[in-house]
């Protein structure tokens, strides 16, 4: 309540309603060159790609401009999570929907909103402490690392709906998940609690979180229900797996008109399990059962497939330039004679506390850092990330101690130094950029002909994210494949291809076939 009314202090306006029947279909209306599905049982209409707000961040204005225009050209399904960007994707969400409701573009009743809870970090999990240290803990806490944990009791989950409802801007979010409760069973397994017993308390939890969440709907603060868990896929006798056949009996025991709508899962041409793993009773998939009971899917992770620990992004690549690996070997063999250089004609000549020097070492030590794992990185993706997350904070602050000291007499060629040092650095980067590029390009173009040579209905795309995009929409029961579209053109990508009219059938035999392209990643 108090955060409504702070909201409504600033001046900033709560949607009230949610999306219905009426008002989606009055949104498919205005755009007749797409396709739209029911979302389950729930009568809405739905666009067969979604918005997967993973990534988005309300300091970007990139990202608004992309989901502005989603929202603008048919795209109707907008997925977050309370734990996204700690908060700002669903500020994000709310900033750019009231705008498009400011200006009579788009109404509340047209749009679907799905949310999810359970993780504990960055805000959520020092309000945990917070709680914690005036002993009111948070009940069925499942503590996870230093930086996570995890929760799906009721008592949790009414903070986080009341914070996305506040963030979002919205009075009802349509569909609100309960996010990776297998987080559970992870912990259960490392504390060597036994199968069974894990199993039962994993359902007892996931059934007190439904019987909550009935009430959520009765108040009128959700329109629908669901899971999303990337264990639905998993066999049945793994640890970890979600089984979905015992939450639905679940659910009805709690009523036969109950709301549990949807469930959300993994799949791509690499992560095949929703649709070719056996893991119900009767010999049926996830995607099966679910199309059986009427539940909605939604599909994640279509361009972003994980063999092993390794990522591979089933996306197109523009090689910039033609590197080789010896290309980077020469690269980092001239970082590490400047580093050399540093410890020998600088940081050991001129004064300086010994911690200090051996901490700037040790920070500027890119050569020996990126030579044991640039190897490592699968995509241009992924290393963009690393550089981002770790590799460039780490040498920025061992420059920033460098520059900063304060040297008894500066030695003039310390700034030269640093200049040469990020010169190299650079060409570094771009070179490892390049050979990841040219990799990724040869797996994918050798993904994409396979794949067409399986199925003749998934030929005819211009790119690999627009292939395995048609595989999924075209599989029966997949209701809406959720896509990260942070930029306008991966909105204008995913757009052409479901501007294209596919017949959607029971794929499961084409599924099968895919098995080989796992030796191709």
């Amino acid at each position: 309540m108090i955060e409504v009314l702070n909201r409504l202090k600033r001046g900033i306006p709560m949607q009230k309603g949610a999306a219905t029947s009426e008002g989606t279909s009055r949104y498919a209306h205005r755009h007749p060159s797409l396709t739209y599905r029911t979302l389950g049982a729930t009568g809405l209409l739905v666009s067969e790609a979604g918005v997967g707000a993973y990534r988005i961040d309300n300091s970007d204005e990139e990202h608004k401009k992309a989901l502005y225009k989603a929202l603008l050209s048919g795209i109707n399904l907008i997925d977050t999570s309370s734990n996204y960007g700690d908060g700002c994707s669903e500020e994000l969400i709310g900033e750019v929907l009231n705008r498009l409701e400011q200006e009579n573009r788009l109404h509340r009743d047209e749009v679907l909103i799905v949310t999810k809870a359970g993780y504990l970090q960055g805000k959520n999990l020092r309000l945990s402490r917070q709680r914690e240290a005036q002993g009111r803990s948070f009940a069925e806490l499942v503590p996870f690392d230093p930086d996570l944990a995890h929760c799906i009791h009721p008592e949790f989950l009414e903070e986080q709906l009341t914070g996305s409802l506040n963030r979002l801007q919205v009075s009802t979010v349509d569909l609100f998940l309960l996010h990776n409760p297998e987080y559970y069973l992870k912990w259960a397994r490392h504390e060597g609690i036994p199968f069974g017993e894990a199993r039962r308390e994993y359902l007892r939890r996931i059934k007190t979180a439904f019987r909550y969440l009935e009430d959520e709907f009765k108040r009128g603060r959700i329109g629908a229900y669901g899971i999303s868990s990337n264990s639905f896929p998993l066999p049945a006798s793994d640890y970890e797996h979600t089984p979905l056949e015992e939450i639905w009996h679940s659910a009805c025991a709690i009523s036969l008109d109950h709301h549990f709508r949807v469930i959300q899962f993994p799949l791509n041409l690499i992560e095949r399990g929703g649709v070719t793993e056996k893991n119900q009773s009767g010999r049926s998939s996830v995607l099966c059962f679910a199309r059986e009971k009427g539940l909605a899917v939604l599909t994640n992770r279509p361009l972003n497939a994980f063999i092993g620990n390794q990522l591979l992004r089933l996306a197109e690549v523009d090689i910039e330039e033609e590197k080789t690996a010896d290309d980077v070997k020469r690269c980092l063999a001239h970082l590490g004679r400047l580093e050399e250089y540093l410890a020998l004609q600088i940081l050991s000549v001129h004064k300086m506390a010994i911690g200090k020097a051996n901490d700037i070492q040790a920070k500027l030590s890119a050569s020996e850092m990126l030579d044991e794992q640039w190897l490592r990185f699968t995509n241009p993706i992924q290393w963009e990330e690393a550089q981002v997350r770790y590799i460039v904070p780490t040498i920025q602050d061992g420059m920033d101690l460098l520059l900063t000291h304060k040297w008894h007499r500066r030695p003039p060629e310390i700034v030269d130094w640093a200049n040469e040092y990020a010169e190299a650095l650079n060409q570094a980067f771009e070179t490892i950029t390049a050979v990841l590029q040219a990799r990724t390009a040869e797996k994918t173009t050798k993904i994409k002909k396979r794949l067409e040579a399986v199925e003749p209905d998934w030929t005819g795309t211009d790119t690999i994210s627009q292939a395995a995009l048609r595989v999924l929409r075209s599989t029966e029961g997949v209701t809406t494949v959720l896509v990260g579209m942070r930029r306008r053109e991966y909105v204008d990508d995913v757009l052409t291809e479901l501007n294209r009219p596919i017949t959607v059938k029971d794929r499961g035999a084409s599924w099968k076939h895919l098995d080989s392209l796992s030796e191709l990643a």
